[in-house]
């Protein structure tokens, strides 16, 4: 039996920046995670507004963490360095490497939808538009 297809939700797209974060942990991550895991907490919590996700990351099938993604609000990418290495999981070391990227949210459940009308919108916006 097929399942009724759900209509897509337009959405508007989202006025701030936003960057994304790959963080992959150190060999002592472990140990600094949970040394300085309420002083962190306190940051995110302080910071929630600048987040539009956050979380620890797993290898399938595993429990032991690996990483964190990130995707925070920034004006630039400089800006939304700053604000992440504010953070003591940054401060204290617990990331052996840390990439970031401008991410264009453009669907997804947490954005409600989907951010194009068509698909020569949508390409428009690949080619360098706005």
């Amino acid at each position: 039996m097929a399942v009724p297809k759900t209509p897509v939700s337009r959405v508007t797209r989202l006025s701030e920046g936003a960057f994304a974060f790959w963080c992959a942990d150190g060999p002592n991550a472990a140990e600094l995670r949970r040394r300085h895991l309420e002083a962190h907490l306190a940051f995110v919590e302080t910071n929630h507004d600048r987040y539009l996700a956050a979380g620890p990351m797993r290898r399938d099938g595993e429990q032991r963490l690996c990483g964190s993604l990130l995707v925070v609000v920034a004006e630039s990418e400089s800006d939304a360095r700053r604000f992440v290495e504010g953070d003591p999981y940054f401060s204290e070391g617990v990331f052996e490497s840390v990439e970031c990227r401008r991410l264009t949210p453009a669907a997804g459940r947490w954005l409600g939808g989907v951010i194009w009308k068509d698909a020569h919108e949508l390409r428009a916006l690949a080619d360098g538009g706005r």
